[in-house]
């Protein structure tokens, strides 16, 4: 979120810079949803999707 905002605050806002801000920020609630779950908890494979299509758009 503060990145988001940091990057807001510029005079020139990039839209795909604060997708991929939010990509990494779902990239890391990935990575604990699965290391923390040890893969039994699907939300996993929601934060992986959510991550791939904002990096892919």
């Amino acid at each position: 979120m503060a990145g988001i905002v940091l990057v807001m605050a510029q005079p020139g806002v990039d839209r795909a810079l604060i997708g991929q801000i939010i990509a990494v920020t779902f990239g890391i609630h990935y990575v604990i949803a699965l290391i923390g779950s040890k893969g039994k908890h699907f939300s996993w494979i929601v934060f992986a999707l959510i991550t791939l299509l904002l990096l892919l758009h």
